[in-house]
């Protein structure tokens, strides 16, 4: 059986006040002409689907238009959609009841996890998908809530339902131990766990969402990785789909096949002059870019001038002398410094459960970032 695995689209994302809509229609037209182009038994998307749990409508448009568009290209192929921890799982799955019966599963929330999808491939493999969308702690009503027990609970369930000789496939959106990690990647409050990559034993292949490095994080478990490059932290990652081709009790073999970004992304350090006239650069400046100078230029307005070169300056970073100023302008998205207080809340009532109250979090918060502006200015 024959599988296509991609994850982490984060449709609706922005990178320094950037959106990146472009960028995400060219990656997605790559995945249908790819379709076009091999066939499959199988189509797997392991969450994260929208950037944040209320997307903007134009990111839900861009992912309806997308599967209608797959359908019309292969109308027989299941296609199966999990929610991340980015997503709002009821909200990415209301039209599930529908859905189901043209073979496309969304599922985002823990109701149908005890449901196999069965899937036959062209080549006769009979397969049981078990869809596991991000797991809360407390999600499934373990003793100690946290997401290591929502895992061995929910996959405790799932190994009791297995059917004898079909290829088991795991489809969950999870932090694997030692796993490559890339600043784009959200960690929750309060309930960041790491999964050991033994708790997936006796899968055929765990098709993982959540880390944006393309990865192995065992013998039968992989990180798709992100559809686009999503923070600086990632310019040298390659992005890719993954062929999977599985057989029940036997090793899983996948082909990485590569997703083309619609820009370079860099991060340059060079002197003012040299960013604004160095030929070597020429390739570069319509690139995405996080530009640091050295030496630092203290007075003047050096970013509006590199602006006139540079196409998409997304980080820019003037080191004054001191860590607090570098901090400042890494922050400034071109409106401004950043409230970070704001920001954080903003960020946390994407969230409906954490492990602590919300004047706990904003507590916590204030706490650390009184520690990094007391370190910063020794």
């Amino acid at each position: 059986m024959k599988i296509l695995h991609t994850s982490d689209w984060h449709l609706g994302k922005s990178l320094g006040g950037h959106p990146l809509d472009e960028d995400q229609r060219f990656a997605l037209d790559k995945v249908k002409q790819h379709l076009t182009e091999q066939a499959y038994d199988l189509l797997v998307l392991s969450g994260d689907i929208f950037d944040r749990a209320t997307p903007p409508s134009d990111a839900v448009r861009m992912f309806g238009h997308w599967l209608g568009d797959v359908h019309a290209i292969a109308p027989d192929l299941p296609i199966v959609v999990i929610a991340g921890n980015h997503d709002n799982g009821p909200r990415l799955a209301w039209t599930a009841s529908v859905l189901d019966r043209q073979r496309v599963y969304l599922r985002g929330d823990t109701d149908r996890i005890e449901d196999p999808i069965r899937v036959t491939g062209r080549d006769g493999v009979e397969a049981e998908v078990w869809a596991l969308p991000f797991l809360l702690p407390g999600a499934l009503g373990e003793a100690t809530p946290s997401q290591v027990g929502a895992m061995d609970e929910a996959l405790r369930r799932i190994r009791a339902r297995w059917t004898p000789g079909m290829a088991q496939l795991l489809v969950a959106h999870c932090f694997v131990r030692d796993g490559a990690v890339s600043d784009s990647e959200r960690g929750i409050v309060g309930t960041a766990t790491q999964i050991d990559p033994e708790t997936f034993e006796g899968f055929d292949y765990v098709a993982l969402g959540h880390l944006h490095r393309p990865q192995s994080v065992g013998p039968n478990a992989r990180y798709a990785g992100s559809l686009a490059r999503y923070s600086f932290s990632e310019a040298g990652h390659d992005k890719a789909l993954l062929a999977v081709d599985v057989a029940p009790g036997v090793p899983h073999r996948c082909v990485r096949q590569p997703l083309p970004c619609l820009r370079g992304m860099r991060r340059i350090t060079a002197s003012l002059e040299a960013l604004w006239d160095d030929p070597a650069f020429d390739a570069a400046v319509d690139d995405y870019v996080e530009l640091t100078l050295s030496p630092a230029v203290p007075a003047g307005n050096p970013l509006e001038l590199l602006r006139k070169r540079w196409t998409h300056i997304l980080s820019f970073r003037n080191d004054l002398g001191t860590e607090g100023a570098r901090v400042a302008l890494v922050n400034d998205g071109g409106e401004g410094p950043r409230d970070l207080e704001a920001d954080f809340l903003s960020f946390e009532k994407q969230f409906p459960t954490t492990d602590a109250t919300p004047d706990e979090l904003l507590a916590a918060f204030r706490s650390l970032h009184a520690r990094v502006a007391t370190r910063v200015t020794e």
